[in-house]
């Protein structure tokens, strides 16, 4: 069954990071316009001049789709859209427990989502994702060492920032319930669901969520923004986009941690594979846990 109040509280935490994006754009938009010759959006090494306020609309709409998401599964609606349908069947892939055939949905459901995005850059906005998103920027020898590199030390830091969430919330939230895919993953042995939820997770999902979150989500923001501000709300709206409470905290960090490294190489290979590292070694985890139990 959904946690109803878990996926309340991320559909209200969702509503005040949308509304901190836009107050935020509108105070760096109004600090810029008082010292002109500042722009802090060209810090570092990931692009962002090349965005403009359309596509901060697409942000934002984006921001809107999960938060109606969030709220639709929280109150139990039946979705009146073909989009509150699908994000719905997302929330349900990451909290109910699915099956082989809702899995596969969710996959489907993942790639339309960054084909529609590449396909908004490309054919409507006129820019070439290769380029934006430094997809040729390193060598592959160079974007493994990068990856590893980074991932060694952050591994450590969300294992710690998952523990400390887990007893915080202990205190107050003693029903607090593991990820149910996590749930579904070890108790459900078969191969077809495994092999869906493994492809998924090592495959479509660094490949989705670094396009979406890291690509084009933080660039957006950066460019009206900082890339501290950007960091923060991408990686926020990361972590809520999993409709688990329990998980947010690391996934939030960890999000931050791919944001450092795609801003250190500027090239989003490099969090891809980082992202799809991480998820190959929990899954190697729950393999192991679900044969030691």
């Amino acid at each position: 069954m959904v946690d109803v109040t878990s996926t309340s509280v991320l559909a209200d935490v969702a509503a005040w990071v949308i509304v901190a994006l836009v107050l935020g754009a509108g105070v760096y938009q109004a600090r810029r316009s008082m010292w002109p010759m500042t722009d802090w959006s060209h810090r570092g090494k990931v692009p962002s001049g090349d965005y403009r306020e359309a596509d901060g609309v697409v942000v934002i709409v984006l921001g809107w789709m999960m938060w109606m998401g969030l709220r639709a599964t929280a109150v139990g609606e039946k979705a009146g859209s073909a989009t509150e349908a699908a994000l719905k069947t997302a929330g349900e892939a990451a909290t109910k427990g699915p099956g082989a055939v809702e899995m596969l949905a969710n996959v489907v459901f993942l790639l339309m989502v960054c084909v529609a995005l590449l396909f908004y850059l490309r054919q409507i906005r006129g820019l070439d994702p290769v380029v934006l998103f430094g997809i040729r920027e390193l060598r592959l020898k160079a974007v493994f060492g990068w990856a590893l590199a980074w991932l060694a030390p952050l591994l450590l830091v969300v294992s710690g920032c998952n523990w400390l969430a887990i007893e915080w919330l202990k205190g107050f939230w003693p029903d607090l319930a593991p990820q149910e895919s996590v749930k579904l993953f070890l108790e459900n042995s078969h191969v077809g669901t495994r092999v869906i939820m493994g492809v998924a997770a090592v495959i479509v999902a660094p490949l989705v969520e670094e396009t979406v979150f890291r690509g084009f989500v933080y660039g957006v923001v950066k460019r009206f923004t900082d890339p501290i501000f950007a960091a923060i709300v991408s990686s926020a709206l990361f972590a809520l986009a999993h409709f688990h409470l329990g998980s947010a905290v690391p996934l939030f960090v960890l999000a931050l941690g791919f944001v450092g490294a795609y801003e250190r190489t500027g090239s989003l290979l490099v969090p891809m594979l980082m992202h799809a590292l991480f998820n190959a070694i929990s899954l190697v985890a729950l393999v192991v846990i679900g044969a030691e139990s």
